[in-house]
């Protein structure tokens, strides 16, 4: 498992998140996030340096997809901004 590196801001989060970080994240357990997975619900990890993570804001826009916040075909930022409320252009 990934450790924060000492001075990390407190509430930072990382844009690759480990899969026990990114069931976390979403609030489910491990089965349950493996089987959104497995679904096409959520998305598959990346390899970054050889390692499985999952991107953060994919898995915000998968979530915001599911609620029904955004068009399937139409996820670019601006719309996932807007509707989330985030006016500065970041997804966090």
């Amino acid at each position: 498992m990934v450790a924060m590196p000492d001075g990390w801001p407190t509430g930072a989060l990382p844009l690759y998140l480990p899969r026990r970080w990114a069931a976390y994240y979403l609030g489910m357990s491990l089965r349950q996030f493996d089987e959104e997975v497995r679904l096409g619900r959520l998305p598959e990890p990346r390899s970054v340096c050889r390692r499985s993570r999952w991107y953060r804001p994919k898995l915000e826009q998968a979530v915001a997809q599911i609620e029904g916040l955004l068009d399937p075909v139409q996820t670019d930022t601006a719309q996932l901004d807007g509707e989330l409320g985030h006016g500065d252009g970041s997804l966090t």
